[in-house]
């Protein structure tokens, strides 16, 4: 469809009704070709949440260590606080996602006195991030696992 000024500017009558131009299908296509080594990998934001996600209960259901492990006892606490009733989609995307970029923020955990005889009891995204990486180390989650495409 032409507007009344495109028609003005081609020298076309001034009416103000738009007329259709008819185009075949070989004007309507252009075709585009890219380097293949120029394409750059895009990282997929849900399997980054996924992953962490699934670190966090393959962490869960490791067997009970035998001393009281501050690190599993954080993490146990942290998936607790992440699956509880009161989170939401968004909140838990949000959570996730904070561990997944190291946040140097606080995460929301709150201990039962009884359950930690740790001198700290507050702990940042980041540090949570590198106790689940410590322990998949430790337990030889790695071991035999390539980069997945």
């Amino acid at each position: 469809f032409k507007l009344h000024s495109e028609m003005i500017q081609d020298g076309l009558s001034t009416e103000t009704t738009p007329t259709v131009q008819k185009r075949t299908p070989a004007t309507d296509f252009k075709q585009v070709s890219v380097d293949q080594t120029k394409l750059v990998k895009v990282a997929d934001p849900v399997q980054l949440l996924l992953d962490q996600t699934h670190k966090i209960i393959f962490i869960s259901q490791l067997p009970p260590s035998m001393d009281n492990d501050v690190k599993r006892i954080t993490i146990e606490k942290f998936k607790r606080t992440l699956f509880s009733t009161k989170k939401y989609a968004s909140i838990m995307k949000s959570e996730l996602f904070k561990l997944a970029n190291c946040s140097r923020e606080f995460v929301d955990i709150n201990y039962d006195p009884s359950e930690l005889n740790a001198s700290k009891n507050q702990y940042t995204y980041e540090e949570l991030n590198q106790m689940i990486e410590e322990i998949l180390k430790e337990c030889g989650y790695y071991e035999g696992r390539s980069e997945e495409v």
